[in-house]
């Protein structure tokens, strides 16, 4: 930890000596002429950043970017910079236009001004003047800044390592692979900030980066290759997996739109099914953002979370990862959560709840003609899927039982990332913390997490290591290994059944509120 910090403090001293160099202002104030008040304050450090990842890169960075994709880059990072620094900015902002309008009130041929002259408004402040306010703001900026650099090198390199791998298993093209763009931040960010990234290549050839293991996906896509080969109703589809160490590459699945109403219904039993398959692996936080719509095909792009009844040993304490009190079905995040579940309210997150903004409907939904179909029109599709794989698995626990005793062994085996807090938690004491009233005094953030986390936390090793991550504006991912877990069980007929039943009664209800807030709206 000790190494990490000094190198931190070595780039915080690089960026501060950086700042002040008027040619360093200079250049960032031309590129930044049509950027907002806050982007052009935080111009300086991205350019800066891109110079310092260009030349901690090994050449990799000018090899395979073309200039789209810096803009790429040069974009997420002023995103995060932005993320951080905006309740500071804006605050610097209001002040400055405070003592601007009271140096107008002191003008003698101006009388009670609502707003200052123009020759006497703050366009520009740099981020050496939000350093020297906010003193306790140097180390977040460092510390983001310093897990940028690392993970987008890393992620250039390992690109840079693979492109001939990539061409062949992905693409089978003859070119060389060149970076058109990349799509960062296409998840939360763990472990130093590192983020899934949907990497573009010439030719619109499109791979999805993920900076992790892939144990998940490939226990989830081998389970639904061995029920592909048993002859299933409906084949579902298998997306490319290039495992690599700590890292892998999936195939990048697009959203498409289906034909006509069969094929809707042939969407729906075919994620009712995957509904099944999700209750039998111990799936867990398969929310909206983890599936995507392709025709007639769910598809899961994020199965990281499997094996959620489990019990494993964190700081010596053995902590459970699911609820013991909730049904198996409302385990998966597949349906909404209410208060009568005791484990709190989980709305407008899971897939089958239909309630979202007007405007913005997830992309796990199918759509037809422009309009969405939603999951409260095809319920007895989905319990007739959920059906056909609980029946589906059960004959053939008979003679491949060894098989499905192997798959379900395998999710088990291997660390089990372990979600102490919801991430919508994580991400508002994230937010609390960087409260300009933290940034005023150098460890008072870091303080001001600690206490927060310490009033909920297993031990406090756990809420040291989480607010150690959250200081440095990443989600903490914990993982642990399994000490204890359910055997493997199939489905019998009255939890097939209470299943179906709690499937009816969840999306009636989601489709009761929907209605409700439609009527509210049309009244307001």
């Amino acid at each position: 930890m000790a190494r990490r910090c000094s190198r931190t403090e070595r780039r915080i001293q690089e960026l501060e000596k950086a700042l002040v160099e008027p040619a360093s202002i200079a250049a960032a104030s031309i590129r930044a002429r049509k950027l907002s008040w806050n982007e052009q304050a935080l111009a300086p450090a991205v350019l800066w950043s891109l110079q310092k990842l260009r030349g901690t890169s090994d050449g990799a960075s000018s090899d395979i970017l073309t200039r789209p994709a810096e803009k790429d880059l040069s974009n997420d990072l002023h995103s995060r910079l932005n993320l951080v620094l905006k309740p500071a900015l804006d605050l610097l902002r209001q002040a400055h236009s405070v003592t601007a309008i009271s140096l107008a009130h002191s003008h003698p041929n101006r009388r009670k001004p609502t707003s200052a002259p123009r020759k006497w408004r703050v366009t520009k402040t740099s981020l050496t003047d939000l350093l020297k306010a906010f003193p306790g703001a140097a180390l977040t900026v460092g510390l983001v800044i310093d897990d940028w650099i690392n993970a987008q090198r890393e992620m250039l390199l390992r690109i840079q390592q693979d492109r001939e791998k990539l061409r062949r298993f992905f693409f089978r093209c003859e070119n060389p692979l060149r970076i058109i763009h990349l799509r960062l931040g296409a998840s939360d960010p763990h472990d130093g900030g590192r983020t899934v990234c949907i990497v573009e290549f010439q030719g619109h050839r499109r791979v999805v980066y993920k900076p992790r293991s892939c144990s998940g996906e490939r226990i989830w896509f081998r389970t639904l290759s061995w029920i592909n080969s048993r002859g299933f109703t409906e084949r579902f589809a298998i997306p490319k997996l290039l495992s690599r160490q700590k890292y892998h590459w999936m195939s990048f699945i697009s959203p498409r739109p289906i034909r006509n109403r069969t094929a809707a219904r042939s969407f729906y039993f075919r994620w009712g099914a995957q509904t099944a398959l999700a209750q039998f692996l111990g799936a867990t936080d398969l929310h909206r953002d983890n599936w995507i719509a392709s025709g007639v095909q769910p598809v899961l792009v994020d199965a990281e979370m499997m094996g959620g009844d489990g019990l494993v040993i964190v700081k010596n304490r053995e902590v459970s990862l699911g609820d013991e009190l909730l049904h198996p079905i409302l385990k998966t995040g597949l349906l909404p959560l209410s208060d009568s579940d005791g484990v709190g309210i989980y709305r407008g997150i899971a897939p089958f709840d239909i309630t979202y903004r007007k405007n913005s409907p997830p992309p796990c939904w199918p759509r037809h003609k422009g309009k969405v179909c939603l999951p409260s029109g095809y319920v007895a599709e989905l319990a007739d899927g959920f059906i056909r794989a609980s029946r589906f698995l059960c004959d053939n626990s008979r003679q491949d039982g060894a098989v499905l005793r192997q798959i379900f062994e395998s999710v088990y085996r291997r660390k089990q990332r372990v979600l102490l807090r919801a991430t919508s938690e994580y991400y508002d004491k994230l937010t609390e913390s960087l409260h300009p009233q933290y940034l005023f005094e150098k460890g008072a953030r870091l303080r001001h997490l600690m206490d927060i986390l310490l009033a909920s936390a297993p031990a406090r090793e756990i809420a040291s290591t989480e607010a150690r991550t959250l200081l440095r504006c990443s989600i903490p991912r914990i993982s642990c290994r399994i000490s204890r877990h359910p055997p493997p069980t199939i489905p019998t007929g009255r939890e097939i059944r209470d299943s179906i039943r709690l499937l009816r009664h969840r999306l009636k209800e989601s489709a009761d509120l929907a209605r409700k807030r439609a009527a509210t709206h049309q009244r307001a």
